[in-house]
């Protein structure tokens, strides 16, 4: 179908082809790039927005369980004797240690530490409770009145959380693991209500498994997830994410980020499981830790890609239409100009009855009216040339005759005696007056033929018959030439449909080219073959042959094949084309195969 579709008929064609296909394909193209381009773009600013939006709203969940903790630490107590309602009174401080770790499970060890430096526990503990981990739902209460439980109650006074929360009234630890999980320590100012004296710190510590749960809770499409590394790389949750995190560029490169005030960052790499994901991350700015977003490309660019296949049919669609449509219009202008040329073939050929039809209401339509006007005046010219050729041989034809009748009477002596010399001059004349003779006579069937006027009567006949009347008859010929003519008969031989008289002018011809254009001593072979309803008649040669241009127009008047071979052999040209014009009206065909310097082989059909 397709060579079919592309198989140009001619430059023109393939240029007005080319031209379309450049004018309908190339928009197409740039709009399929373009609307790839900006299908892409807006995919990828999509899932930066998704991303962005999901860690924005699980870093605001992690800022709030993580202030939800220390605020929840940060006491403000309504005693009127600070020192003996609360610095000394163990059970107030074991009472308020409870409620804090019962309001808040995940506080897994809470303590509070003196400030006064005048009681001699400047920055120790005075009492403090373990959340039970066998059990949650109970406590431990260490105090310094349990002499088995003494050096439970630590000094804090150098420690980072005791230091900075007596300062700033608050603080919050960098991320450690112990048996329990991911854990910070916050603290926090203990003051009464009606002032800002600096009773306690209250220092707690912090299970960081809810960070883990709301980093699990983030739901990407099918597979994507979400992670929180504390600032030194550490995955803090949620638990499952086993990868040495502290080598990916993209953590480090987020993570330098905490004190440049940029919003996020956005990347696709593979991860630690060699999926190639689109990747965004922030810091979370009161804590240092990175929030990553990992969304593998496989689904993530799943509605993407369905839209780019989608696109690219769509295109494939409607450049196949283009193609065709091209296909189509090229056909539609260039087949008006193809019938021109067909007809200008016609006219070549010296055939004026096949006017060309072209309906396209355009100056092609006219200058198809045009056209056919002009093969009319020239098959009137060819009638009037006809007929001039037909009467001026006609008329040739009786005074051609009577000169070789007088100058036989000349050269046989019966008008008077002639030398020898005389006598050779009256020879070469009545070779000369033969040729004319013949040409004469060619004229006149040329002429009958393309006025309508040759005489065909077709009938059933033995070939086979004719054949050998004609090598009898042009045996003299090939004996000359020393040249044996072989016929291959062969038993059934099928009768034809022909005119016999004119079966013999066609083999005479035929035969007696094969006999003049062997050169020296050699064959003819005649043989027959039954194709189709046909009888071929093959008549071959090991005469000197013809090139594919001879071939070409072999069958044309006045052409003879012009070589130093053929320079001494004489001819009118019009045998060949005469045979044809015989053969195609008794419904058959001729045609020659040759090969220069090895011979030729004639061949022609007529009906069974």
């Amino acid at each position: 179908m397709f060579n079919n579709l592309f198989k140009f008929r001619g430059r023109l064609h393939k240029k007005i082809f080319s031209m379309m296909l450049a004018v309908g394909v190339l928009p197409i193209i740039l709009a399929g790039l373009f609307s790839l381009y900006s299908v892409i773009n807006s995919h990828n600013a999509s899932l930066n927005s998704i991303e962005e939006n999901l860690i924005n709203q699980k870093i605001e969940e992690i800022n709030g369980f993580v202030s939800d903790a220390v605020s929840t630490i940060k006491l403000r107590v309504g005693l009127s004797d600070i020192d003996k309602e609360f610095r000394d009174d163990l059970g107030n401080q074991t009472f308020l240690l409870n409620s804090f770790l019962n309001s808040n499970a995940a506080i897994q060890d809470a303590s509070f530490i003196e400030l006064s430096e005048l009681r001699g526990n400047y920055g120790r503990e005075t009492t403090r409770i373990i959340r039970n981990s066998d059990s949650p739902g109970d406590f431990i209460l260490i105090t310094k009145d349990e002499s088995r439980e003494k050096d439970s109650l630590r000094d804090q006074t150098n420690l980072p959380k005791f230091k900075v929360a007596k300062e700033e009234g608050e603080y919050v630890s960098p991320v450690y693991f112990n048996s329990q999980g991911p854990m910070v320590t916050i603290a926090a100012l203990v003051k009464p209500n009606n002032n800002e004296t600096k009773i306690s710190v209250l220092s707690a510590e912090l299970s960081l498994a809810e960070v883990g749960d709301i980093a699990r809770r983030a739901k990407l499409g099918k597979t994507g997830y979400l992670y929180v590394v504390d600032s030194t790389s550490r995955v803090v949750g949620p638990d499952g994410i086993d990868f040495n995190s502290a080598n990916n560029p993209f953590i480090k490169k987020i993570l330098a980020w905490q004190d440049s005030g940029k919003s996020g960052i956005y990347s696709r790499y593979e991860n630690y499981a060699g999926e190639t994901v689109a990747a965004f991350a922030k810091i979370i700015p009161n804590l240092g830790w990175g929030v990553i977003a990992e969304w593998p490309i496989k689904d993530a660019d799943s509605i993407i890609n369905s839209l780019k296949y989608q696109i690219l049919l769509f295109s494939v669609g409607v450049l196949i239409a283009v193609i065709i449509l091209s296909v189509a219009l090229a056909d539609k202008i260039i087949n008006p100009i193809k019938k021109l040329e067909e007809g200008t073939e016609f006219v070549a050929k010296g055939k004026f009855d096949a006017p060309v039809d072209i309906k396209t209401g355009d100056e092609i339509e006219d200058l198809g009216v045009a056209f056919n006007k002009m093969t009319e005046g020239l098959k009137e010219l060819q009638a009037l040339k006809d007929e001039f050729v037909f009467i001026a041989a006609h008329e040739l034809k009786t005074p051609v005759a009577a000169i070789k009748g007088y100058l036989s009477i000349i050269n046989d002596g019966l008008a008077g005696p002639v030398n020898d010399k005389v006598k050779d001059f009256i020879v070469k004349v009545l070779n000369a007056n033969a040729r004319l003779i013949r040409l004469v006579e060619d004229l006149l069937e040329v002429a009958r033929s393309e006025a309508g006027r040759i005489k065909i009567d077709v009938a059933p006949i033995d070939i086979s018959l004719v054949i050998k009347e004609t090598m009898g008859e042009l045996k003299p010929l090939a004996d000359e030439k020393s040249i044996k003519v072989n016929y291959e008969e062969f038993a059934g031989l099928p009768k034809v449909l022909a005119d016999a008289g004119r079966v013999r002018e066609i083999l005479v011809n035929l035969i007696g080219n094969s006999i003049k254009y062997t050169l020296g001593s050699g064959s003819v072979d005649i043989s027959h073959e039954v194709a189709e309803n046909n009888l071929v008649t093959h008549i071959k040669d090991h005469g000197i042959g013809m090139s594919k241009e001879a071939q070409a127009k072999l069958f044309t008047k006045f052409y003879r094949v012009a070589t130093k071979e053929t320079a001494n052999i004489t001819g009118t040209g019009l045998g060949l084309f005469i045979v044809k014009q015989i053969i195609e009206k008794m419904g058959g065909k001729i045609w020659v195969e040759s090969i220069e310097g090895q011979g030729s082989t004639f061949s022609f059909s007529l009906p069974l």
